[in-house]
């Protein structure tokens, strides 16, 4: 049975990095440089019932405000979204037809369908992962009891040349580890985590014993 939830909002926020550095003259020690600070910029709110994205600018103080144009649509029933490391694309899943939106981000945040707007998922697509560089992309199919396996180039989500891997029974949320080493299935129905390496190509092997139990 699929989870009793009400509301189905996925918030992702769109970092920018924001670094600054001193230095000294002659003989004086080297200035270590300020730590990077996180500063939110945009955020994007996939909304299953209208169909839709919500954009929104993060004030200095971490508040919401819409974007002149607060929403951009989106296929049916779209579960979550996310964006690439760079910052200048964003993937939204949709549930209801079996692919995936495919969206530029302008300089201001809002976002734009791409000449492709859509490319085609498992069944029921719940979650959309990107590995730490950008060139790898892995959708959970809730429907399907796999995971599509796409290469990006320019932004675009293109399937590999072996497009999915098994998965557990209804895989819900997908991640990769911030080495881009490894990829997380949590099954729904099977109560594990699915576990894999990426391999050449960004190819999803299984490592290990498969899965381990989860609650």
């Amino acid at each position: 049975m699929k989870p009793n939830r009400s509301i189905h909002v996925i918030l992702l926020l769109f970092f920018v990095l924001a670094s600054c550095s001193g230095g000294g003259g002659g003989a004086a020690a080297p200035v270590t440089p300020p730590a990077k600070k996180i500063v939110p910029k945009y955020a994007y709110v996939a909304n299953q019932i209208t169909n839709d994205v919500s954009q929104y600018n993060v004030g200095t103080n971490g508040t919401l405000s819409s974007m002149t144009t607060p929403t951009i649509g989106a296929g049916t029933n779209p579960y979550s979204v996310s964006v690439d490391p760079s910052g200048k694309y964003a993937y939204v899943v949709n549930g209801g037809d079996n692919n995936i939106s495919q969206y530029n981000i302008g300089s201001d945040g809002s976002l734009t369908a791409m000449s492709v707007s859509t490319v085609v998922s498992g069944t029921t697509p719940h979650f959309i992962a990107i590995d730490p560089t950008g060139k790898y992309a892995y959708a959970s199919n809730y429907g399907g009891d796999d995971i599509s396996q796409y290469t990006i180039v320019g932004g675009s989500l293109t399937s590999m040349s072996n497009p999915s891997v098994a998965s557990g029974s209804q895989p819900f949320a997908v991640t990769v580890d911030p080495t881009g080493k490894y990829v997380y299935v949590a099954n729904y129905a099977d109560f594990n985590v699915s576990q894999y390496a990426i391999t050449t190509g960004g190819n999803l092997s299984v490592i290990g014993s498969g899965t381990v139990l989860a609650g």
